[in-house]
């Protein structure tokens, strides 16, 4: 299609009026646009161009048809009113449509129709496509241009950042909303001046004067780099402060503007300035407070896996501030092997959530090698949107100086509490001791003021003496049994032991003190039940309480032994008797050191430290002992122990010692050698010798003296005390095994020494027995009657 013709055709054939119809056919197709006269029967007469492009189909087509009928309807019929309008009324019409051209395009034409005379009608048309397109881009644009202008406007009045055009003298083009508030001014009084005419004023985020030259604003419109984020300080003219986050770039008109304008965005910080300022100071005052506390703090974040460690936190393990990094391994290292699983597994277990807090007590190795024991604590005080810690802040305090301070009060009371026991136990002691002795001492005084009394009541001074004496030993033996016992020192060899023969042959001890009491004792534990214990402890354990049971009896009364219901793998024996019986506050009372319930100036004998030695015995054996008794009735002690399967065979009894080999040559006298250093100790074992009878002894007082005695003398059974001036009997048995002739003598070690592993070292070394002073003399005769055979 053509382009806009460069003049009308209707108005040129107005104008010339030519007659000559060559030169007017010459002028019409110098248009360039397209036109056709049509006939007074509304068919084609003439074209300007047979081959223009606008042409919907070829003109020699459409020669003779019907002028529109190439166009589609409406535009078919909007055409043809057209041309009979400008018939009938004489005066141009103008007609806009659209139609498809040969190349398959559909474009827009205009058309001007004029009327020629005799019916003829000029209809002239030109291509619009490219001016309409235009026009729409005008209008889309403005559109554009218009929704731009309102959204920036919206967006600048509803901002929290201030936003401000300086031009390029500097002054204000233009602000919004925020950018006023900020400034503290209405928005009218900024347009079109500079801010520091009107008396505000920059400084720099120290709140010192910024320099002309270096105003931001300045910078950017003398052509320097945008500014982007720095923190100033707004003046303004009223006094007040506000600190601002300030961004300016240059921002141009038109590329080829002269000068740039300046866009400025601001935002006010002064509430969040202020509020890090109060955080800053709480974290100093607490981490001041914690620190000056004896308190190191750690913070841990946990995206990063970094920890902040205070001076303090540093200090406490006696390190600089710069010689500790910030990783977790700095604290986890640290901590004490046996400590390090607990520790982690507690800190990961408060992060995740399975407990409520974070708390723990470990040690830390300090930095000269020994280790603080601190207290540990933290908190979250961040999450993340998920749920979980992102940040843990807590402290570690030095409660090592704590501990000590603890444990030395500890140890004070403790000594305390062990000096007062020791005085109560001295004078318990001294009470229980000097009653024997008050007998032992006053009838031997009665026997020397009456040398040859009356051989009766000599016989029962004696007696009185021998009693006492007894007590005295026994007394001895429980305190060393006691000591040994809480000391945790008794030897224990647990086997199954069956309780029924067990038991008779313990009843069998006690039998003779029950008859002479009048009480019947008696055992009703069937066969086949066993318990597992010490034996030696056992037979202790129930002796005493047996003897108990029948000491406090009354005449006619019993005691009897038997089973209780007891849990699985659990043995209970019951020991009854019809005694007096025990209150409950004598009960309270029962397990206590000479603890004798007001039997003291009783005629029983006792020291008040059986029950108590018992107990212990009972629970190193992995049981227990309780009682229960009412007054007038009787008592019922029971013993808890575990169950054991009864042995397949009972032990067998220790075969007795071989009697001497008789001598080549017979002898009269049995040759024994006694070494002992204290002449009195001699001297009673010398006297129970000549009472015994058929005893050849010789005594030495030391190892080299014994030693020397063999050159002339060769004895039969050695009796060697412990400790000697110049050797112990172990190494003094050594030296005398060395000669043939005392290669296999027996040997019997006889001291004061009596603890359980005295007597498993005499065993050890040699000795076929040990026999404890205050020797019991009827028990050596036995001993040596047996060596005779």
């Amino acid at each position: 299609m053509a382009g806009s013709a460069s003049a009308d055709p209707a108005r040129l054939l107005a104008e010339l009026r030519l007659d000559d119809a060559a030169r007017l056919s010459a002028v019409l197709r110098a248009v360039p646009d397209l036109w056709f006269v049509v006939d007074r029967d509304d068919q084609f007469l003439l074209c300007s161009d047979e081959n223009h492009p606008s042409l919907i189909e070829p003109f020699a087509q459409q020669l003779g048809k019907p002028f529109a009928a190439a166009l589609d309807a409406p535009y078919d019929r909007l055409a043809l009113e057209a041309v009979q309008r400008a018939r009938a009324s004489g005066e141009a019409q103008r007609l806009e449509y659209e139609a498809a051209t040969p190349d398959g395009q559909r474009r827009v034409f205009e058309a001007r129709v004029t009327p020629m005379g005799d019916g003829q009608v000029l209809y002239l048309t030109r291509d619009l496509s490219e001016l309409r397109r235009l026009e729409r881009e005008r209008e889309h644009d403005a559109e554009r241009l218009r929704i731009s202008e309102e959204l920036y406007r919206s967006v600048a009045r509803t901002i929290s950042d201030g936003l401000i055009v300086a031009g390029p003298d500097g002054s204000v083009v233009a602000c919004n909303p925020s950018a006023a508030e900020t400034l503290g001014a209405d928005p009218a009084s900024l347009i079109g001046h500079r801010l520091g005419a009107l008396g505000y004023r920059m400084h720099d985020a120290q709140d010192r004067l910024l320099p002309r030259e270096q105003h931001p604003v300045r910078r950017v419109l003398l052509g320097g780099a945008a500014v982007r984020e720095l923190p100033l300080v707004l003046h303004r003219p009223d006094g007040s402060v506000r600190r601002v986050l300030l961004t300016a770039r240059a921002l141009r008109t038109s590329a080829d503007a002269p000068a740039p304008s300046c866009l400025v965005s601001f935002r006010d910080i002064t509430e969040q300035h202020a509020s890090a300022l109060a955080l800053e100071a709480a974290e100093l005052r607490w981490r001041f407070a914690l620190e000056g506390a004896g308190a190191g703090v750690w913070d841990y974040d946990a995206d990063s896996t970094q920890v902040f460690y205070s001076p303090g936190w540093k200090q406490m393990l006696g390190y600089a501030e710069a010689e500790i990094s910030a990783s977790l391994g700095e604290w986890t290292q640290r901590i004490h092997p046996e400590d390090r699983e607990a520790v982690m597994r507690a800190f990961a277990d408060y992060r995740e959530g399975r407990t409520s807090v974070y708390q723990t007590e470990h040690r830390l190795q300090h930095r000269d090698g020994r280790w603080i024991r601190v207290l540990d604590r933290g908190k979250i005080v961040e999450r993340r949107a998920d749920g979980s810690a992102r940040r843990v802040v807590g402290t570690h305090t030095d409660i090592t100086p704590i501990e000590q301070a603890e444990q030395a009060l500890l140890d004070k009371q403790a000594a305390e509490l062990a000096s007062r026991a020791k005085s109560q136990f001295l004078s318990r002691m001294s009470h229980e001791m000097r009653t024997p002795l008050n007998a032992v001492i006053g009838f031997s005084q009665l026997l020397r003021l009456h040398p040859a009394g009356d051989p009766a009541k000599v016989s029962e001074y004696a007696d009185h003496i021998l009693r006492a004496s007894e007590h005295l030993l026994g007394l001895v033996n429980e305190v060393l049994d006691l000591q040994r016992v809480e000391e945790g020192r008794a030897a224990l060899e647990p086997r199954a032991i069956e309780l029924a023969p067990f038991l008779e042959a313990t009843l069998e001890l006690l039998r003779p003190a029950a008859q002479a009491q009048g009480v019947a004792l008696s055992s009703q534990v069937p066969p086949g039940r066993a318990v597992l214990a010490d034996e030696r402890c056992l037979r202790q354990v129930l002796m005493n309480m047996v003897s108990n049971a029948v000491k406090y009896n009354r005449p006619g009364g019993w005691v009897v032994v038997t089973l209780l219901d007891a849990a699985p793998g659990r043995c209970a024996i019951a020991i009854e008797d019809t005694g007096s019986g025990l209150t409950d506050e004598q009960l309270a009372r029962l397990f206590q050191p000479f603890e004798r319930l007001g039997h003291e100036s009783s005629g029983i004998e006792g020291s008040g430290l059986g029950l108590v030695i018992t107990r212990s015995l009972i629970e190193q054996m992995g049981g227990t002992v309780t009682l229960s008794s009412v007054p007038g009735a009787g008592t019922l002690a029971r013993i808890d122990l575990p169950a054991a399967s009864v042995p397949a065979a009972a032990l067998r009894p220790a075969p007795p010692p071989a009697p001497l080999p008789a001598p080549a040559e017979a002898a009269p006298q049995l040759r024994l050698l006694y070494v002992e250093d204290n002449r009195i100790n001699a001297l009673l074992f010398e006297e129970a010798m000549r009472l015994l009878g058929g005893i050849e002894l010789q005594v030495a007082e030391s190892g080299a003296d014994a030693i020397g005695l063999l050159q002339a003398w060769t004895p039969q059974v050695l009796v060697l005390d412990a400790n000697l001036p110049d050797m112990n009997g172990h190494e003094l048995l050594q030296r005398l095994r060395q000669r043939p002739e005392l290669a296999g003598a027996p040997a019997f070690m006889c001291s004061a020494d009596a603890m359980p592993e005295d007597l498993e070292r005499a065993r050890a070394s040699g000795f076929q027995g040990y026999w404890t002073k205050p020797i019991e003399i009827g028990k050596v005769g036995a001993a040596i009657a047996a060596l005779r055979g």
